[in-house]
């Protein structure tokens, strides 16, 4: 277990009140692609509905 970051919180949050209802986005996904974005990570996911509207994330289904 890690801690979250101040920057990681605060962009999830920005996030969630942007795309939570039009979108449907989600607390959870919203910290996940939050981490991977301040990690300049690839997120994979297999849904990636739930993430192409959130600027600067680089999402890949992996199959």
């Amino acid at each position: 277990m890690t801690q979250l970051k101040t920057s990681v919180s605060k962009q999830a949050y920005d996030w969630i009140v942007q795309y939570s209802k039009s979108h449907g986005l989600l607390i959870p996904d919203a910290l996940i692609a939050a981490t991977a974005l301040d990690s300049s990570l690839v997120l994979l996911t297999s849904n990636d509905r739930h993430f192409t509207m959130l600027p600067g994330l680089n999402v890949t289904k992996p199959y």
